[in-house]
């Protein structure tokens, strides 16, 4: 049996999708929130598999607390740990340092009393640190966590213990994909891209980063599990391109008007400041922190020669963008 983490998400949703797609194994989607599984179920409509979702065998949990980890995994012979608190207000930033790491304890715990065959663990290009002289992040690049955002500090210390129980006996790889685009079914995340943009894009951020399909990533991961190579960590990435071609990709293959204007960086650090101050004095929660508006400004490109060396192929970035708006066009139809 395989067990998915985080199923609920546009990540595991997917690797639960394609895997059932291929249906030769048993599966089981770990989720939290019961309201995200309509969410799901509007995803696989709109990829053309309605069917799909009542052969998985759902199950809500609460991974922070090991008891109910350990029963929600019995059985598993393949366990893919996807979940995680992501966020990027400023006020979760404790909450996701202990949140993540724990999730990543219970989990792994628990895989290696049940003694799987093979795990994989979801990390994040966010564990790497920004080096200028560098061309390209490569999985030798250095991990600095005084450096890194709260996000990336989480998803670091969450991989750390993964690869604990790795050195423990436990078959582990990990991946660590770039920015994820999949099917815009979700109300957060890259999801709000193409909503985003049909709503009226002017801006856009004057970085650049890598981006991945996450079927591709979905592929690799169900690619790699059955191979059982512990101890590799493989980058994920499609396209490396800057968010200003990357929003007008989009746009034009939606039949919007790309955005036209960059922002400025002194505007992002007002409306920070402001962020700042109004949500020291009422309930609001700061979005716009430093380390979202660094991360807004950085270029930097991702080499994802390790995982092309394992003969995987990524999808043209072309068919990428041509599916994501022919899935948000489903989505705006069916959810009307």
């Amino acid at each position: 049996m395989l067990i998915v983490t985080g199923a609920s998400g546009l990540l595991g949703s997917q690797i639960l999708l394609n895997a059932a797609r291929k249906g030769d194994m048993s599966l089981r989607g770990i989720y939290r929130n019961p309201k995200s599984l309509e969410i799901v179920k509007t995803s696989y409509i709109a990829q053309g598999a309605k069917d799909k979702f009542e052969s998985i065998e759902w199950v809500q949990a609460d991974l922070i607390d090991a008891f109910e980890t350990e029963e929600a995994i019995k059985g598993a012979t393949y366990i893919i740990h996807c979940a995680a608190f992501v966020s990027l207000n400023t006020s979760d930033a404790d909450s996701m340092l202990t949140v993540n790491p724990e999730i990543s304890e219970n989990v792994w715990s628990a895989a290696i009393k049940n003694k799987i065959i093979h795990g994989v663990h979801v990390s994040s290009i966010s564990t790497f640190s920004y080096n200028p002289n560098e061309d390209y992040t490569n999985e030798k690049s250095e991990t600095k966590p005084a450096s890194l955002s709260p996000y990336g500090k989480s998803k670091w210390a969450s991989e750390l213990i993964a690869w604990k129980y790795q050195a423990e006996g436990l078959s582990l790889s990990t991946v660590s994909p770039s920015v994820i685009i999949g099917c815009p079914a979700w109300e957060n995340g890259t999801s709000l891209i193409p909503k985003k943009i049909k709503k009226g894009l002017s801006f856009y951020p004057s970085g650049e980063t890598g981006w991945v399909d996450a079927q591709d990533v979905a592929d690799f991961i169900l690619q790699i599990m059955p191979q059982r190579i512990s101890g590799e960590k493989y980058i994920l990435n499609g396209h490396n391109g800057s968010f200003k071609e990357v929003f007008k990709d989009i746009a034009l293959e939606m039949n919007c008007k790309p955005a036209k204007w960059e922002i400025p960086y002194f505007l992002l650090k007002t409306v920070s400041l402001i962020e700042a101050a109004y949500s020291r004095f009422t309930l609001y929660k700061q979005r716009l922190s430093a380390d979202t508006i660094r991360a807004s400004k950085v270029k930097r490109k991702y080499d994802a020669g390790k995982s092309l060396a394992t003969g995987f192929t990524y999808r043209p970035w072309r068919k990428t963008i041509i599916t994501l708006a022919e899935q948000a066009k489903s989505i705006s139809i069916y959810t009307k």
